[in-house]
């Protein structure tokens, strides 16, 4: 069966780790932004590791941002490059929208930069 967990972690971002929104058990907080988290997530189903953007609460009660999700979901789905992430599912968890996609590894774009500071490099 699937488990609907109410998405509203009182704690932020961090509090839906362990969580199960819908298919997907999230694993870890990944980063988050002005308008969403992303989240490293396992598809139950399908047994694979997975990055899942949640639009975050208040911006999804502002109108137009659903649709903007939605429409940014939608473009990046019909992309087809090996330097374009994947999108494997678009879903609602308690009013919130959100959209899974291709888990990369490697470094978070942070410690990317980081990195580069550290040997006087650019990006």
């Amino acid at each position: 069966t699937t488990t609907h967990t109410p998405v509203a972690p009182a704690g932020g971002p961090a509090q839906l780790v362990g969580q199960q929104i819908d298919k997907y058990r999230i694993e870890r907080l990944l980063g988050q932004g002005g308008m969403a988290a992303v989240y490293q997530a396992l598809d139950t189903a399908l047994e694979r590791r997975v990055a899942l953007k949640l639009l975050d609460a208040g911006v999804a009660a502002q109108p137009g941002f659903r649709a903007r999700f939605l429409q940014e979901a939608q473009l990046a789905a019909a992309l087809r490059h090996p330097n374009i992430v994947q999108v494997y599912d678009l879903g609602n968890a308690a009013g919130r929208p959100y959209m899974v996609q291709e888990l990369l590894p490697g470094p978070t774009l942070a410690q990317r930069m980081q990195e580069c500071t550290a040997r006087g490099t650019r990006l």
